[in-house]
């Protein structure tokens, strides 16, 4: 790559050095694992680092005015959270965290309720082929998460409210 002039060439410093650090500390697990990364526009970045805080029980990894940046092993994620005055979240879709057993559906609900967001509790509710317990909160643009576990699978969909 041929840089112009001085001042490109210090953008692209500063630019690879953020990406590098980045990459080098918080993306690569170094054992072959992947995680996943999403990206998600929200219209108020303190609600939101807030309810992802509490969702995923992780600060921050990195905070900006207009940015934040949630790393975590369990479950392995790198969620991006973007200032955006035009966020919206979509009508038909979910995001979920998948756990091993009750007790941590039950963490979840306690951190949750204890910060103060809405839950919706389903405890033993079939819902896409799966006997599951699972708590439903939502974060400040609307998106729904579940944090769920698969107690058997079923021959049965759901019932009226799966997914819902």
């Amino acid at each position: 790559m041929h840089l112009r002039n001085i001042d490109e060439r210090r953008c692209f410093d500063r630019v690879w050095g953020r990406l590098g650090r980045r990459f080098d500390k918080l993306s690569v697990t170094g054992d072959g694992r992947m995680k996943m990364h999403l990206n998600l526009g929200t219209r108020d970045l303190e609600r939101s680092v807030a309810f992802y805080g509490t969702l995923l029980g992780a600060a921050p990894a990195k905070r900006l005015p207009d940015y934040a940046l949630f790393v975590t092993e369990e479950p392995g994620l790198e969620l991006a959270l973007d200032l955006d005055a035009q966020a919206r979240a979509g009508e038909a879709e979910h995001f979920g965290i998948v756990v091993d057993s009750t007790d941590a559906v039950d963490a979840q609900i306690a951190r949750l309720e204890r910060e103060g967001f809405a839950v919706d509790v389903e405890r033993d509710e079939t819902c896409c082929y799966a006997k599951q317990t699972k708590v439903w909160a939502s974060d400040p643009d609307g998106r729904r998460w579940e944090t769920y576990v698969v107690h058997e699978e079923t021959e049965t969909r759901d019932g009226d409210a799966c997914c819902a």
